[in-house]
């Protein structure tokens, strides 16, 4: 079988990522199961757009990597759904990462050596019997 390296894709969560990856040329994916935050998706999403380097050889190439749960009925997904956190942690330095449970978000900052802080939000995931999701998917 023929060789072919695998396609190189950028995940980002902020209009940075979207820069570093349109300046490389390659496909930027947002990841809105790390950040569900809408202005900040279509600032990278612009930004990308915009930034892109067509020089490179290559056209921008945009995609959502969404959050979904597909479980047997409505209520079994609503269950798992409602289980899920996004947990930001903000460091004194000004780095951010998202963690998905309050735990974790305490861990990182006892073993963090500077200061930091975090903010809960509910996971904003698409969710239920499978039929659901693919219409809600369609939309």
């Amino acid at each position: 079988a023929p060789h072919h390296p695998a396609d190189l894709y950028v995940l980002g969560t902020t209009p940075t990522s979207a820069e570093t990856a349109a300046k490389l040329g390659l496909p930027y994916v947002y990841a809105l199961f790390l950040n569900n935050d809408d202005t900040v998706m279509t600032e990278a999403v612009e930004t990308y757009r915009k930034v892109f380097d067509t020089s490179l050889g290559t056209e921008p190439q945009t995609m959502l990597a969404l959050p979904v749960i597909a479980a047997d009925s409505d209520d079994e997904a609503e269950e798992y759904a409602s289980q899920i956190k996004l947990v930001r942690i903000s460091t004194e330095s000004g780095r951010t990462l998202t963690v998905f449970s309050v735990e974790a978000a305490e861990d990182f900052c006892k073993q963090s050596e500077e200061k930091c802080t975090f903010q809960v939000q509910e996971g904003n995931v698409i969710h239920g019997a499978q039929e659901r999701v693919g219409e809600r998917l369609a939309e």
